[in-house]
């Protein structure tokens, strides 16, 4: 290679059952880096072998994730020419930016028969202490910004939208729906509940099948340039792989704002303060040098979980409903919204998450006294794996 940074290191890693990786062949300026035990730091699994007339390095998928490192020379700008041969799985990956085993960032490949049609058969995702904060694609959704968008849109189209209005129940009496609201009562054709992680006692059966978790966020003062580019250098929107998992993101105004399901109880003001305090934490740990930074806000939510943690729509007590997304309602609940809409309106749909015959929980009637548990297995699981 033109250049070599002895600053960086090369990691080839496994994710698939077995691969064989052969030597590289470049152009007339190119090292070529022989598969051999005297130029690699080899896991304890790895096997030199020979391949296809080659020799290979061989990585099973093991769970302690073998790697085989690359001594002495690394690479800065330039080209790396590797065959692979993958049997299954996630196939294999190439690190870069090494600091140690357990952080560093990773180029891997995903094999697929239409990888022409397909972005994420080659993807990117760093590893910060051992947690792999995979990203796919460098874009995010303001929510706040798109609800604004969509209700706009809709009262552009004749809809009136009530807010600071609560439902208190739902009934039939006749042929029309009457809706009573701390404002009065409306009258209806149909009903569409979609309260999400905010059903209550006014839709009875649905609070019997939606769990609300609370989810929580806090962000940072503001960074200065160079503290937002080594966070996030390319400003990608990132979440970890753990159950318990964090997400993190840049502001307009360089903040870093950072979130997870910190505590499982319904947002209130003690609630939020004490999962800012755990959320501090986290950030702390997998961004030491912004433990001196303070938090200038932090605010909570509800999602919803089923039983299944799959979405559903559908017809429940004659009352059509959409929910339950699981933290991903943005993309899922624009969907499931336009086909519970297309059903109302007289369309026929036959779609997998289409339910009515949702069942409940059972034991639940709403208030969810199992998430302590839940939490303490899903702590014991992250902490296990």
């Amino acid at each position: 290679m033109a250049h070599i940074d002895p600053r960086l290191a090369a990691l080839l890693l496994a994710h698939a059952a077995s691969f064989a990786l052969a030597a590289p062949v470049g152009a007339a300026d190119a090292a070529i880096i022989p598969f051999t035990p005297d130029r690699w730091t080899l896991s304890e699994g790895i096997a030199v072998v020979e391949h296809r007339g080659v020799q290979a390095i061989e990585i099973p998928r093991l769970p302690t994730r073998p790697d085989a490192v690359l001594k002495g020379p690394a690479f800065t700008n330039g080209t790396i020419e590797v065959d692979v041969e993958g049997s299954t799985g996630l196939g294999p990956a190439i690190g870069f930016h090494r600091r140690d085993r357990t952080t560093h960032e990773l180029f891997y490949l995903r094999p697929n028969p239409d990888c022409a049609t397909r972005p994420d058969c080659v993807q990117y995702a760093p590893v910060t202490k051992g947690v792999l904060l995979w990203d796919l694609f460098p874009g995010w959704q303001a929510p706040a910004r798109y609800v604004a968008g969509l209700a706009g849109a809709v009262i552009r189209a004749g809809v009136a939208i009530a807010t600071g209005v609560s439902v208190t129940r739902i009934a039939k009496p006749g042929r029309d729906w009457i809706v009573a609201t701390s404002a009065g009562e409306v009258s209806a054709g149909d009903v569409l509940v979609a309260t999400n992680g905010y059903t209550d006692g006014a839709v009875p059966a649905l609070q019997r099948r939606f769990v609300p978790v609370g989810s929580y966020i806090i962000a940072t003062e503001p960074l200065s340039d160079a503290q937002a580019s080594a966070v996030l250098p390319h400003r990608r929107v990132a979440f970890d792989s753990k159950h318990f998992l964090y997400y993190f993101r840049l502001t307009a105004d360089r903040r870093l704002l950072f979130g997870g399901r910190a505590e499982f109880s319904r947002p209130d003001e003690d609630t939020t303060r004490r999962a800012a305090r755990i959320l501090r934490a986290g950030l702390t740990t997998v961004f030491p040098d912004l433990a001196a930074r303070s938090i200038d806000y932090a605010w909570g939510g509800n999602v919803a979980f089923t039983r299944d943690q799959m979405p559903r729509a559908g017809k429940l007590d004659a009352q059509y409903f959409a929910g339950g997304y699981c933290g991903h309602g943005i993309a899922m609940s624009t969907y499931l919204g336009e086909l519970i809409a297309r059903r109302i309106a007289g369309e026929p749909i036959e779609h997998p998450l289409f339910d009515d015959r949702f069942a409940a929980i059972p034991l639940y009637s709403g208030a969810p006294w199992f998430l302590p548990l839940v939490g303490a297995y899903y702590r014991v699981k992250d902490w296990v794996q």
